[in-house]
């Protein structure tokens, strides 16, 4: 019996710009994850996002989903 397919889709985002309302200027975000589907019904990802703008702050987040189909 030949192995089930698993798909993987690694998804990535850029994303740039400035702000001159409240004067922080440059900002910018970075985001990468991963999926994995298997032939059945189960889906799973996850994902990363890392944001810095022009005062110097910078934000990190973390994302996790399942799903299913029946």
């Amino acid at each position: 019996m030949a192995a089930p397919l698993v798909v993987y889709i690694p998804p990535k985002k850029l994303s740039t710009g400035f702000s001159g309302l409240d004067g922080s200027g440059a900002l910018g975000s970075v985001a990468t994850g991963l999926s994995w589907q298997s032939p059945g019904a189960l889906s799973l990802d996850g994902g990363l996002l890392f944001n810095i703008d022009g005062s110097g702050e910078t934000f990190v987040g973390a994302r996790v989903g399942s799903s299913t189909r029946f």
